[in-house]
């Protein structure tokens, strides 16, 4: 690697080097994002994840943006985006970050775990412990030492327990070869720094018997009873337990040489069956799996996926695997995990558990504690000998599952914090767990996941057909389609129609569909039968769980006659700042309320929706309704603002800028040049250049002067006169080094050339100016003259120089966030792409285009409500100020953060009695 590049190290303090010196990573709360990044390398990371590792479950209202602060400080402190090196992309909501395997500790450590496995697969137990202990040098102390916070402390367990599986390869691999004797004083250490992992216990034991320590190695099973008695109420395992009678008897097959013996007896100790002492008997295997769903139909996609999923779960090294089912209500999460625990379950001997965590129900959510407490019992682990104390049930937890290829199934989470506790530590066992929500931080720690969508329509109408016989549904295909789609194509919802149906069969499913159509809310028509979950049930659980801003957002989303809405338009909608209403979203969105089908769009359909509404006509407050409808419509008339078709290309024989001097008057001569309302220079008669050409000595007063009457000579139509003077004023001015001025002749030269015909004459005058004018700071002018070159490239016919010119002056436009010119541009570069019959960038760029138009317009017209609502406050209607202005902060915060803070500022100066206003809470 360059010795240049950045080095990220997270196996101790987080820090960063460059060659040998530290780059500066910012705050605690500043390195907590960078950790993130780093041990979620190349993968996506929501702003919803960052804010909680930082700031935990109650973020302050700043959080978002604070967030963003820290993004670019990172940024800058890494260093520029260079080929290799390493950079924070920005994807919708989220963030990614690109860095070399090699150049982060963490995945140098993995690596060579991956390695050390491969050895000791072969046998080579020498060679895996040397790669194991530089494994380990990675190490800087404990990881992500100097971070705060609920998350550091999760990510510091969780890594924490994959060195604890790498000493333990270690000391296997080094008994293995006989180095017992050398083991002892580390095993000691690491025996005392984790007094409850009993595996570090058993192999100290195991290195001070084969060392002639028989009466140490029997003290160190006596020190580990007591200390677990009275810290944690339990007594030994029953492996450490056969070694401790083995070390009894002496019995000499502990002494043997072969590393057979060590590898049988500390991977998998379970298994010893040529020592004369057995271990006492183990309870049968748990098989607590529900009935396999029967008629399961389709989702052969999603079965694939899955088991190739679990296929890799198995096949991970050290920690076992964890597979996530996601997706909305009514999907069929739970019914899917089943079928695929029952396929899978041959593949784990030692158990298979599942438990409803009552994340989304009628009941409590299951503590952790509780959950433990059922699983241990499930294996056969004596209620008397179950912790109280939740750390100690865990621990007891891992311990037990430790070695077994169990599955276990944990079913309707609530979220990651939910099951975080019920991950095995060092296990083969396989997790399956569902949940309505996306569970990003456990994606984000590496779990698999998979999300159902709805039914395709060929496995829908499968579904139907499989309840209600196909004879019938045959008979009424159209119908069939009708039930199918009224029913969202949700296994739930389609389950709840063949009831009605089958208890009906002399109703045509035509009226069934007739009925569902006219009824005034479909989810009331599928809860009429039975007692069971049914759609407006299945929400109500995801309902409940929402905050009460998040809830409100949830039932105005229905005032919205478009499919999708933005960010803006929801902080318009419920009258919060841009920043919190994208949290609302993300809380939605989180637990499938709503769906993103492109960044930034979100959109309420289907059974959602129909809850919403119902929810919002049960709601007492229709004045809340009237007002977020009002302030959504003014949204969408100020955004929808078209700007004034005058914003067409420019005319490559558009006069040039007028200079400076001219427009202000500066140069005290009566004004030789003045501009029109639109910008355009308007030539005016100097009456004194005659007298200058004649008299003055002044080389800048003659340059000028030739100047101007070539300007004259050219108004009137006399462009040979007009170019004799212009080549003077341009020679004089090059002679006074005046790049502006040099530059403004070349153009006029130029307009010359084009008055008589001659394009390809003018080409290099403009071409000259452009070139001048790029080494001055006259911004402006540089992308006049990029533009009218482009122009000119144009009616040359050479339209792949116009494109480069064009985008040349849109870059300089985009610095100097001139949005109209900009929209002039990208349309005039869209003419270029259809010449060149490239129909799709042609598209793109008239796209662009019009987005400028319609966000320069909509600032305009979000300026104007700022202006209203001061004139409104003025006259004494606050409220009636304060709505204009939750309109215009929304639109301002969309499209021009600058104007925002701007505009606000103003607000809270007027408002400063009024505290409570709505969009200042946020």
């Amino acid at each position: 690697m360059d010795s240049d590049a950045v080095r990220f190290c997270v196996l101790g303090p987080v820090k960063a080097w460059r060659g040998d010196t530290e780059v500066r990573l910012g705050s605690p709360q500043q390195r907590v994002v960078m950790a993130s990044l780093l041990i979620r390398r190349g993968a996506y990371v929501s702003s919803v994840g960052l804010v909680d590792a930082v700031w935990g479950p109650r973020p302050p209202a700043s959080a978002t943006n604070a967030l963003r602060v820290y993004v670019h400080r990172l940024r800058r402190a890494i260093g520029p985006v260079g080929e290799g090196g390493p950079s924070i992309e920005s994807i919708g909501s989220g963030y990614r970050l690109h860095v070399v395997p090699q150049a982060l500790d963490l995945a140098v450590f993995r690596t060579v775990l991956t390695r050390a496995q491969d050895l000791q697969r072969e046998g080579d137990h020498k060679t895996a412990g040397q790669v194991l202990r530089s494994a380990l040098a990675q190490w800087q102390g404990q990881c992500l030492a100097d971070l705060p916070g609920v998350w550091a402390q999760t990510q510091r367990a969780r890594l924490g327990n994959l060195r604890l599986d790498a000493l333990d390869a270690l000391f296997t691999s080094e008994l293995c070869v006989g180095s017992h004797q050398g083991l002892i004083t580390e095993l000691t250490g690491v025996a005392e720094e984790y007094p409850f992992e009993e595996r570090f216990r058993e192999l100290l034991m195991l290195a001070l018997y084969r060392s002639g320590r028989q009466a140490s190695a029997l003290a160190v099973y006596e020190e580990t009873r007591e200390l677990l008695a009275r810290e944690l109420g339990i007594g030994p395992s029953p492996t450490l337990g056969l070694l401790h009678q083995q070390i009894l008897r002496a019995d000499p097959a502990l002494l043997a040489d072969a590393p057979a013996l060590a590898e049988k007896h500390l991977v998998r100790p379970q298994q010893v069956s040529t020592v004369r002492m057995t271990p006492p008997a183990e309870p049968p295997a748990p098989t607590r799996l529900p009935r396999e769903p029967s008629g399961f139909i389709g989702r052969q996609k999603e079965q694939a996926l899955f088991r190739e999923m679990a296929q890799a779960a198995r096949s991970t090294a050290w920690t076992g695997g964890v597979c996530l089912v996601t997706g909305a209500a009514g999907v069929g999460k739970s019914a899917f995990a089943v079928r695929m625990a029952h396929q899978l379950s041959a593949h784990y001997p030692d158990g298979s558990i599942h438990v409803d965590l009552h994340g989304y129900g009628p009941a409590a959510p299951l503590l952790p504690e509780q959950v433990l407490d059922t699983v241990l019992r499930a294996f056969g682990v004596d209620t008397a000998r179950v912790p109280a104390r939740t750390e100690a049930r865990a621990a007891l937890y891992r311990s037990v599952l430790a070695g077994k290829r169990a599955l276990l199934l944990f079913d309707n989470a609530v979220d990651a914090r939910q099951l975080r506790r019920l991950l095995p530590g060092a296990s083969p066992s396989l997790v399956v767990a569902t949940s309505r929500n996306h569970l990003a931080d456990l994606v984000q720690d590496g779990a698999r996941h998979l999300r159902l969508e709805a039914l395709p329509e060929q496995d829908a109408r499968a579904l139907l057909r499989s309840r209600l016989g196909v004879p019938r549904t045959v008979r009424e295909k159209e119908a069939e389609g009708r039930l199918v789609t009224l029913g969202h194509r949700l296994p739930t919802a389609l389950g709840r129609t063949a009831a009605q149906a089958a208890t009906r069969k002399d109703v045509l499913l035509t009226h069934l569909a007739d009925e569902l159509t006219d009824a005034a809310s479909p989810l009331y028509w599928f809860g009429q039968e039975g007692e069971g979950a049914d759609p407006r049930t299945l929400l109500s659980w995801s309902y409940r769980t929402l905050t009460p801003q998040a809830a409100r957002l949830f039932r105005l989303m229905t005032l919205a006659p478009a499919s999708h809405l933005s960010p803006g338009a929801v902080a318009a909608l419920t009258g919060v700042r841009l920043s919190q209403a994208r949290l609302l979203l993300e809380e939605l969105a989180a637990i499938h309320l709503v769906e993103e089908p492109a960044p930034g769009r979100f959109v309420l359909t289907g059974l959602p929706r129909a809850y919403a509404a119902d929810l919002l006509k049960e709601s007492a407050d229709g004045h809340d309704s009237r007002r977020a409808a009002a302030r959504l419509s003014t949204y969408h008339a100020v955004t929808s603002h078209r700007t004034a078709s005058g914003w067409g290309t420019e005319l490559p024989a558009a006069p040039p800028a007028v200079s400076s001097r001219a427009a202000s008057g500066a140069d005290g001569g009566g004004g030789r040049c003045g501009t029109t309302g639109e910008g355009c220079p308007r030539i005016v008669p100097a009456q004194d250049t005659p007298h200058i050409l004649t008299r003055s000595t002044d080389p800048a007063e003659q340059a000028r002067a030739h100047q101007d009457t070539g300007l004259n000579y050219l108004q009137v139509g006399r462009p040979c006169e007009a170019r004799y003077h212009l080549v003077r004023a341009l020679a004089a001015f090059s002679d006074l080094g005046e790049l502006l001025e040099t530059a403004r002749c070349h153009e006029y030269l130029a307009l010359v050339a084009l008055r008589r015909g001659k394009v390809t004459q003018a080409i290099p005058h403009a071409q000259a100016a452009a070139n001048h004018l790029a080494g001055t700071r006259d911004r402006p002018a540089l992308a006049g003259a990029l533009r009218r070159l482009a122009g000119l490239w144009e009616l040359s016919g050479r339209l792949t120089e116009a494109s480069r010119c064009h985008r040349s002056a849109i870059t300089v436009l985009r610095e100097l966030a001139d949005t109209p010119a900009e929209a002039a541009a990208w349309n005039a570069l869209g003419c270029v792409h259809h010449r060149l019959g490239d129909r799709s960038e042609a598209v793109r760029c008239y796209r662009r285009a019009r987005e400028l138009e319609q966000r320069a317009g909509a600032v305009r017209a979000a300026e104007d409500l700022v202006r209203r609502g001061e004139e409104e406050h003025a006259r004494g209607d606050v409220w009636a100020a304060q709505e204009s202005w939750i309109v215009a902060l929304a639109v301002l915060d969309e499209y021009d953060r600058r104007a925002a803070a701007l505009a606000l500022g103003r607000m809270e100066r007027l408002l400063g009695e009024h505290a409570d206003a709505p969009f200042r809470s946020s």
